[in-house]
C-alpha cells in the first residue's frame, strides 16, 4: 500500500511539473494559470504579513480565472504573478466589514494561483484607467488612516482599497538581487507598480472612484504615480512624532513579535542585505536620503531599541520621503491627525476641497468616523488595555532626537507640520 501510494504520488507530481514546464516554454497556450487548493497558513503578525501557505495542486486554467471577481494579485516576482480566491461572500472592499485589505485577503484564501508574468502583462497592457478617479493616502501608520479610509468608504462615489501588500511581497522575490533603495529605482520595480496599479483599480467597477489607503512599503511609488498618472491626487496622513510612536507602542508593543517585526521592517528599508547587522548599517531611502549624515552610533546601538524607538526611525523615514517629494514638486496635500480630531469638519472639508467634492459630503463624512477605526480587527481588544512601556527617559529622549535629526527632522516634543508644495499655496 506504501509503495502504491508513493508511485501514484510521483506520478501525480511529474504531470503537474510537466505541465508546469511546458506553460514555462509557451508550449501550453490555453490552461496557462495553476490552482493550488490551500489548506492552511502560517500564523499572522498585525505588521509583517510573511505567510506561508500549505497547498496541493487543483487543477490548470485559463488566464481569464484570473478576471473573476474573488481573485486578487498577491505578488509579482520575474516568472509568476501570484493571485489569492477569497470566499465570494467576503465583500473585500468594504471597509466597514474588512477594514485592511490585506488581512482580509490572506487569512480567508481558499485557493492560490499562479500564472506566467509574461502573460499577466500582455493582460494587463489592456487595462486602460487613464480615465479613473484615484485618491491615494500615503500614510505614517496610527494617524487617523483608517479614519480616512472608512471617510471615503462612506460616500457613495467611492469604493476603497484599504492597505494591499503586493508591493511589499513582490519586493521580497527581489531582495537578494539589490538593496531595497537600488530596487526601487530601477525600470523593473516601476514597471511592477504600474501592472499593480492597473489591476486593483480594474477591481472597482468602472462608475466608482478609487480611495487607495497604502501600505507601509508604499512611499516609493509616489514619483511613479506622479509620472504615470499625473492626475491622481496624493494626501499624505500623518501625525507628531510623539503620539505617532506611543500610539503604535500601545497597539503593537504587546505583541510579543513585534521587536522581530520592527526590525524587519528597518532592515527591509535601511540595511543593504536582510542579514545585515547594526554594524554594517547603510542608511539610505528613496529620493536620495544622504547616508553620510547619519549618526552612526545611533544604528549601531539600535538593536537595543524598544519598540517605541524602532518605530521613530519608520516615522522618520517615511515623513522624509513624503517632504522630499513635496520639495521636488510633487502635488501631495498633508493631513494631519491632531487637526482631524480637534476639527473634524474643517479637516475633512479641506481635503475635500482639495480633491473637488462638494461641502456637502461633509456631514455623511462626520457620521462615518468611529471612535476606534479598527474594532474589527484582532489586536483591537488588546489595544484598549495596552500600557505603554517606553520608559521616557533623558537618554531615551536624545536617542530619538538623533534619529530624528539624521533625517532633518524636529526634535521628539515637536508639533510637527508639513507644508504643502510652494506652488499650491499661491
Amino acid at each position: 500500500m506504501y509503495r502504491f501510494t508513493k508511485y501514484f504520488i510521483l506520478c501525480y507530481n511529474s504531470g503537474v511539473d510537466d505541465m508546469r514546464k511546458k506553460i514555462r516554454d509557451g508550449r501550453e497556450k490555453t490552461f496557462v494559470a495553476q490552482v493550488q487548493k490551500i489548506h492552511f497558513t502560517s500564523p499572522f503578525s498585525p505588521i509583517v504579513t510573511d505567510h506561508t501557505y500549505f497547498t496541493t495542486h487543483k487543477c490548470f486554467e485559463p488566464a481569464s480565472i484570473i478576471d473573476e471577481e474573488n481573485v486578487h494579485l498577491l505578488a509579482l516576482s520575474n516568472d509568476e504573478a501570484t493571485f489569492l480566491r477569497v470566499r465570494a461572500d467576503l465583500e473585500i472592499f468594504n471597509i466597514r466589514k474588512n477594514p485592511i485589505f490585506f488581512l482580509a485577503q490572506t487569512m480567508n484564501a481558499k485557493e492560490m494561483i499562479t500564472l506566467p508574468r509574461e502573460v499577466y502583462n500582455k493582460m494587463v497592457e489592456q487595462i486602460d484607467i487613464s480615465d479613473r478617479e484615484v485618491v491615494w493616502l500615503f500614510q505614517t501608520i496610527r494617524c487617523g488612516s483608517t479614519v480616512w479610509a472608512q471617510i471615503f468608504g462612506s460616500l457613495p462615489s467611492f469604493m476603497v482599497i484599504s492597505e494591499s501588500q503586493v508591493m511589499y511581497h513582490s519586493i521580497a522575490f527581489h531582495s537578494d538581487m539589490l538593496n531595497f533603495q537600488q530596487f526601487t529605482r530601477t525600470k523593473e520595480y516601476e514597471d511592477m507598480v504600474i501592472a499593480m496599479i492597473k489591476s486593483h483599480v480594474n477591481y472597482i467597477p468602472k462608475n466608482k472612484k478609487v480611495f487607495w489607503k497604502t501600505c507601509i512599503l508604499d512611499d516609493h511609488m509616489i514619483p511613479i504615480i506622479h509620472k504615470h498618472f499625473p492626475k491622481q491626487k496624493m494626501v499624505f496622513a500623518y501625525r507628531n512624532t510623539l503620539g505617532c510612536a506611543t500610539s503604535y507602542e500601545r497597539a503593537f508593543g504587546w505583541l510579543p513579535m513585534v521587536k522581530q517585526d520592527c526590525k524587519r521592517l528597518v532592515n527591509a528599508m535601511f540595511v543593504d542585505k536582510p542579514t545585515g547587522s547594526a554594524r554594517t548599517m547603510k542608511i539610505f531611502y528613496t529620493n536620495g536620503f544622504d547616508p553620510a549624515r547619519c549618526d552612526k552610533a545611533i544604528w549601531r546601538a539600535k538593536l537595543s531599541c524598544s519598540p517605541f524607538e524602532w518605530f521613530v526611525v519608520l516615522w522618520a523615514a517615511k515623513v522624509s520621503t513624503v517632504v522630499q517629494c513635496i520639495n521636488q514638486g510633487i502635488d501631495i496635500k498633508p493631513a494631519k491627525y491632531e487637526y482631524l480630531q480637534e476639527d473634524p469638519k474643517q479637516t475633512i472639508r479641506d481635503i475635500f476641497r482639495y480633491l473637488g467634492l462638494s461641502d456637502d459630503l461633509v456631514e455623511i463624512a462626520c457620521k462615518a468616523m468611529q471612535p476606534d477605526s479598527q474594532a474589527g480587527l484582532v489586536f483591537s481588544q488588546q489595544n484598549r488595555t495596552a500600557r505603554g512601556i517606553w520608559q521616557r527617559t533623558e537618554e531615551a529622549v536624545q536617542r530619538c532626537n538623533s534619529i530624528l535629526k539624521s533625517f532633518e527632522l524636529p526634535d521628539l516634543d515637536s508639533d510637527f507640520v508639513v507644508v504643502p508644495a510652494p506652488d499650491r499655496m499661491k
